[in-house]
């Protein structure tokens, strides 16, 4: 259903339309910086990409044997052998066999590949491309995606296992250590932009400098005035494992270039092409554009009528046969939002519920900037990532009643306040109220820049002032929400049960408390369309909310890592990690705890096993639990309307 819909929708897309669906394709396929060309409207158009040696050309014209041969023609004018030719014609293989070997006019001196409307309606019809398909077409987006349970279960093991976690790290500084080994010496922040341009995760910049951090501790590498050098030891071992990969891939290229009888550089372009399809386990045939670098390297002359020669070369090499495991370190490197959703059994709706403790920390950061506080920097970044993943944020209603009466609190303490000597308020960062407690960061920093802001004033911000009710503040606090892109939802009436499993975990909290509480985890239950994180500090609440599939419960702290395992779902080009490269400075045992595992769920048939090692998944919170928020647990207690 998925994919009829889609072919016909492709088929009969207007022109520009059609033209996104192109670059949408070409984009998942592994081309990267696409840009449309401008000239003659001759049922076609030219677009450049970051692979140079390749002419690409999207067309819709119906004479598509003639427009071949046509751009064939100037691909040889270019000084290109490599043309790619992108339709929403339906073009069956018998047609382009016949086409290629018979009516093609530069069959030996130009390489083709045809991208037609099967093709392409096939790969956008995947969970991962479908969306954004839909989207550019004007369709109406499911709100749920089929997944195996296999497939549920290897998305919730990238995204929250630790075996994952300690990959991914493991990846980061070993390209880390990879870059200063070229370099030698390299300044800092000329290695996280190094580091940045590589992947292509978002929030990868916290990762990579915890990386480097740790590294540092460990005396792995030395920082002096920002420059980052190896320690002797790991300069060694890194230049031991190089050497043995430089001799063997020596040996190799010089097994081709005699067998093959060509050129050294053509036989090592070829081998470090080859490689890295190898160690990522893909067929030299598949269609991304890894295997179309390999199919131009084979297109030219030298290599032109020996393709089944050239393969079984490439496969006689001792590179070639060296147990790799790039296929699993490119499952942490593709993960991307719609293994959130497989996780989150397959909703295509997330919606991030955040509670006062988590949501009024991000609208003061939002409003008056980024201040040095863990709460409100850390919701700063869960922000971004949900925004990152098209994920929406939302504050239910009865955490904005919360958040109001909160500052009404703030506002019966002015007096007290103002009358406290200048080092006694800078003692109050750790206030217990939130607004308190920020508006003494915000003063702090202000100062600095000569600039003051009074309590008072800061709390007018938010239609906080004497003689106002609750629902005024509340209004005023639902408008500054809005105007971020955060949503505020109804909650519906709580549930009897829900309210008595709350009042018994909860017997110290106030009733109006454990009522919000049970609003809210009533909403969730209720809403089966959508999946949930509800990020929150409690973790009372965390427990309440967790055993549904489509819901993930936890601080902000463990929700950004969760949704940093996944890069957001629009970039789809490869990442620049050379992979082969990689594993030469890797650390094997790190990748086989990772392999071992999809490995078993591959082979697993039963359901109540794959629904065992999910749970396992998400039950586990790393060791990084750090964060003990009971100067700002207990939120209101009576002091709420």
């Amino acid at each position: 259903m998925l994919f009829s819909t889609l072919k016909m929708a492709i088929q009969n897309a207007e022109e520009k339309k059609f033209y996104d669906i192109a670059k949408l394709y070409l984009s998942s396929r592994g081309y990267g910086n696409l840009n449309i060309v401008d000239g003659p409207r001759d049922g076609g158009i030219d677009v450049t990409s970051d692979r140079k040696n390749v002419r690409i050309q999207l067309s819709i014209r119906k004479d598509w044997k003639v427009k071949i041969n046509e751009e064939a023609k100037k691909t040889l004018e270019s000084n290109k052998n490599h043309f790619i030719y992108v339709t929403n014609r339906n073009i069956s293989p018998v047609e382009e066999e016949a086409f290629l070997t018979q009516r093609f006019q530069y069959k030996d001196k130009v390489t083709v590949s045809i991208f037609d409307l099967t093709r392409i309606s096939t790969a956008l019809a995947s969970p991962d491309l479908s969306q954004d398909a839909y989207k550019i077409l004007g369709i109406t987006v499911p709100d749920r995606i089929h997944a195996e349970a296999k497939d549920i279960a290897i998305s919730t093991l990238l995204l929250f296992s630790n075996e994952a976690k300690e990959l991914r790290d493991e990846i980061i500084e070993a390209c880390i250590k990879s870059f200063i080994f070229k370099h030698v010496k390299l300044k800092k922040d000329n290695l996280i932009e190094l580091l940045l341009k590589t992947f292509q995760f978002e929030n990868i910049k916290i990762h990579i400098e915890k990386s480097i951090s740790n590294l540092v501790n460990s005396k792995h590498i030395f920082s002096d005035k920002g420059v980052l050098t190896l320690s002797e030891n790991e300069y060694k071992r890194i230049e031991a494992a190089n050497t043995n990969f430089i001799l063997t891939r020596d040996a190799d290229i010089n097994y081709l270039s005699r067998r093959l009888s060509i050129q050294q550089a053509d036989a090592a372009e070829l081998l470090d092409c080859a490689l890295e399809l190898i160690t990522r386990n893909r067929n030299f045939e598949g269609e991304t554009a890894l295997e179309e670098d390999f199919r131009e390297i084979l297109s030219r002359p030298s290599f032109r009528n020996r393709k089944n020669t050239v393969r079984e070369a490439i496969a006689e090499t001792t590179s070639a046969n060296m147990k790799q495991y790039g296929f699993y370190i490119e499952k942490i490197l593709s993960s991307d939002t719609f293994d959130i959703y497989r996780a989150l059994a397959g909703r295509t709706s997330i919606i991030a519920l955040l509670d006062s403790s988590v949501a009024m920390p991000l609208l003061f950061g939002l409003e008056f900037g980024e201040i040095d506080s863990r709460f409100e920097n850390a919701t700063h970044s869960l922000k971004n990532m949900c925004d990152a993943h098209g994920i929406q944020i939302c504050v239910p209603n009865s955490y904005i009643n919360e958040i109001a009466a909160h500052g009404r609190l703030a506002l019966e303490k002015i007096t007290v306040y103002e009358a406290l000597p200048d080092e006694a308020k800078g003692a109050l960062k750790a206030s217990g109220n939130a607004y308190i407690s920020h508006y003494t960061h915000i003063r702090n920093k202000l100062s600095q820049k000569g600039e003051e802001l009074s309590l008072n004033d800061f709390l007018q911000h938010f239609g906080i002032q004497e003689g106002c009710s609750i629902y005024f503040i509340e209004n005023k606090i639902i408008s500054l929400f809005d105007k971020h892109g955060i949503s505020t939802c109804q909650c519906p009436l709580y549930t009897e049960d829900i309210f008595r499993n709350v009042k018994n975990m909860k017997e110290h909290d106030s009733e109006i408390i454990i009522k919000h509480d049970a609003a809210v985890l009533t909403l969730i239950k209720e809403d089966i369309k959508s999946g949930f994180i509800l990020v929150t500090w409690d973790n009372i609440m965390q427990e309440l909310a967790q055993n549904l599939a489509r819901v993930l419960a936890e601080t902000p702290t463990r929700t950004i890592d969760f949704l940093s395992m996944a890069k957001s779902k629009n970039l789809y080009a490869e990442s620049n990690v050379a992979i082969i490269e990689l594993l030469r400075f890797i650390d094997e045992q790190k990748v086989l705890a990772l392999a071992e595992k999809i490995d078993k769920i591959e082979n697993i048939e039963q359901a109540y096993k794959l629904q065992a090692i999910i749970d396992e998944c998400r039950a586990t919170h790393g060791d990084d639990w750090e964060l003990g928020p009971e100067d700002i647990q207990k939120v209101l207690e009576d002091n709420v309307e």
